[in-house]
């Protein structure tokens, strides 16, 4: 009888440590989450690139320095690949130089084209070792208003005609535009991360004669990461 009590105690003793290690174990797993947030912000080297260049009016377009910034999401699918959705905010666009004439004379005005969208992107990331991602993915653009304004010689232009001149010439922007990303990032201290990202746009920005209007995106995007 003493054998035998002897017996059930260690069986109860087992029983009751290995559910006390499965309570562990179920907990832990239940505190890993496969989510992560952070914010982001960097630079743009962006500029609008098209046949609408060949026009005869147009004599190049340059590219400008912006700015970008804003949130993300990631889901882990793996410990090898995730998907990242971001929300931000970013100034696009590009100087395009003109030669137009007016009251008989030859001018060549720049139209400095600033476009403050909203991008949403969605990102596969895979990472091929510790610390570095790769990235690729579809971005969708929301373009509130086009802000454009003119200059001779780095000079703002005050004569409405002439200002009118070349901003009739991109004055129906589009208000969606979509683009596809592509890019790489490297986490160089513990939650801080180094990217670089190129985003080619799909859709020409002028909505008008895609034949004659051919502007779309080109942005080159570095910035530094946080997360949470």
């Amino acid at each position: 009888m003493k054998k035998l009590t002897i017996l059930l105690a260690l069986i109860c003793t087992s029983l009751i440590s290995a559910q006390s290690t499965e309570m562990v174990v179920i907990q832990e797993a239940e505190q890993v989450s496969p989510w992560n947030f952070g914010l982001k912000a960097g630079i743009n080297l962006a500029n609008l690139s098209g046949s609408y260049l060949d026009l005869d009016y147009v004599k190049e377009s340059n590219g400008f320095v912006g700015f970008h910034g804003g949130a993300w999401a990631n889901y882990a699918l793996s410990n090898k690949s995730s998907v990242q959705f971001e929300l931000l905010g970013s100034l696009q666009g590009g100087d395009i130089q003109y030669e137009l004439s007016y009251a008989g004379q030859a001018i060549k005005p720049t139209g400095k084209v600033r476009m403050p969208y909203i991008l949403i992107p969605i990102m596969y990331q895979y990472n091929p070792m510790e610390k570095l991602h790769l990235e690729v993915g579809p971005q969708l653009n929301y373009l509130p208003k086009i802000n454009l304004k003119t200059y001779i010689d780095g000079e703002r232009i005050n004569d409405e005609t002439v200002e009118n001149l070349v901003n009739n010439r991109l004055k129906n922007a589009r208000s969606i535009d979509v683009g596809l990303n592509i890019g790489a990032g490297y986490e160089f201290i513990q939650d801080w991360s180094f990217y670089t990202r190129y985003t080619h746009g799909l859709l020409t920005v002028d909505d008008r004669d895609e034949n004659q209007r051919d502007l779309k995106n080109r942005v080159l995007a570095f910035g530094v990461s946080y997360k949470f």
